[in-house]
């Protein structure tokens, strides 16, 4: 046992001192062009191209404009194709929010995207933009808005952020909402699916959804109908 571990250890030490000795001078990039050149001795080199390139998992991103982006990458050698490289090109349009890229040796590499979440349809003037649920802008031109809430008001993508985070701690409210208008350094107003208008202050709108959402509790708010509720003066609440 004892000189089975010897002859074992002599072998290793021999092989990696050979090793070293032939090869120290190499750089990575020698290494990677013996690798390559082996790899073609005994291989068909069809089986190492890449021939196709598929993304799956795209809803509103144009197909034309993630090929544009890898289009360079067809009929190369996948040992020449720096993958992580692939990833980060791709991951400048800004509406990715993540991907995966799988490769076989039939010559096709599979990306699968992740697109950001269309929330909000910002209208403002004679303009609309799509947004995501923190008010960055989607440049999404193939999109159905019908599921998609409606946010009005200058410099609403700036605020909706932080103010949605807050009315999604009630999934009851935010389920009956259509629309939500930003008028600024003044107030917000929601309007609910039944049209009650919801009035709450530019300042002071976390405290006025904290009294919202007890009164919502109360099934207040279901059980009859307003045309208005407003939260603007602090400590009361008008009913109109």
């Amino acid at each position: 046992m004892r000189k089975t571990l010897i002859y074992s250890f002599l072998f290793i030490f021999t092989f990696i001192f050979i090793f070293w000795h032939y090869f120290r001078h190499l750089t990575f990039n020698d290494f990677k062009k013996i690798i390559h050149k082996n790899f073609e001795n005994i291989s068909d080199d069809k089986k190492f191209k890449v021939i196709k390139i598929t993304f799956i998992n795209t809803k509103n991103i144009e197909i034309d404009k993630l090929n544009k982006l890898v289009k360079n990458y067809n009929n190369k050698n996948f040992l020449d194709i720096n993958f992580k490289e692939m990833g980060e090109e791709l991951l400048k349009i800004k509406e990715i929010k993540s991907l995966k890229i799988n490769f076989n040796m039939q010559g096709e590499i599979k990306i699968s995207i992740e697109e950001k979440k269309p929330f909000f349809i910002w209208k403002y003037e004679n303009f609309q933009k799509v947004l995501n649920l923190e008010g960055e802008i989607l440049n999404f031109n193939k999109l159905n808005n019908k599921n998609l809430i409606n946010l009005y008001g200058y410099g609403a993508q700036k605020k909706i952020g932080n103010f949605y985070q807050i009315i999604r701690r009630n999934k009851q409210f935010e389920n009956i909402i259509k629309s939500i208008e930003y008028i600024e350094n003044y107030r917000w107003d929601i309007v609910l699916e039944n049209n009650t208008l919801v009035k709450l202050s530019e300042k002071n709108y976390e405290n006025n959804l904290e009294t919202l959402d007890r009164f919502l509790s109360s099934k207040e708010l279901f059980n009859k109908t307003y045309k208005m509720i407003d939260f603007r003066v602090d400590n009361r609440i008008s009913f109109y």
